[in-house]
Formats: structure tokens, sequence, C-alpha cells
């Protein structure tokens, strides 16, 4: 009888820590899910103000050239 209860008592320990594992790995899925979520909101809001900046930069390179295309109306309307 020893035998079947010590059989008995490993196979107990065996489904506890089976339990205990596919519990852990419940909520790994939680935690990569959630992870998951915070990264398409990063990159979301990262497009975005790199649209933001791509428009600024744009911007200012062309009213350079603008200003350096036409830089010598420029003065001449200014009178200098």
């Amino acid at each position: 009888m020893s035998l079947h209860s010590d059989v008995f008592e490993r196979v107990v320990v065996v489904e506890t820590r089976l339990e205990e594992l596919l519990n852990d790995h419940k909520d790994l899925k939680t935690s990569q899910k959630e992870i998951l979520l915070v990264l398409a909101s990063i990159s979301a809001e990262l497009t975005r103000y790199k649209g933001f900046l791509g428009g600024v930069a744009f911007l200012l390179s062309a009213m350079w050239a603008t200003i350096l295309l036409f830089k010598d109306s420029i003065l001449a309307a200014l009178g200098k």
C-alpha cells in the first residue's frame, strides 16, 4: 500500500504544479496583450508626431528656399 500512496502523492504534486503553470501562462498572456496595446498606442503617437515634424521641416525648407531665391528682391524692397 505504501507504493500506491507514494504514487498518489506524486500525482497530486504534479497536478498542483501543472495548475500553477497554467495560471502563470494565463497571466503572461494577459500581460502580453497589455504590452501590445501600449506599444500600439506609442506607435500611433510617434506616427502622428513624425507627420507633424515632417510638415514643419518641409515648411521651413520651402521658406528658406524662397528667401534665398528672392534674396535680392527682398533686400531691394527693404531699401538696402
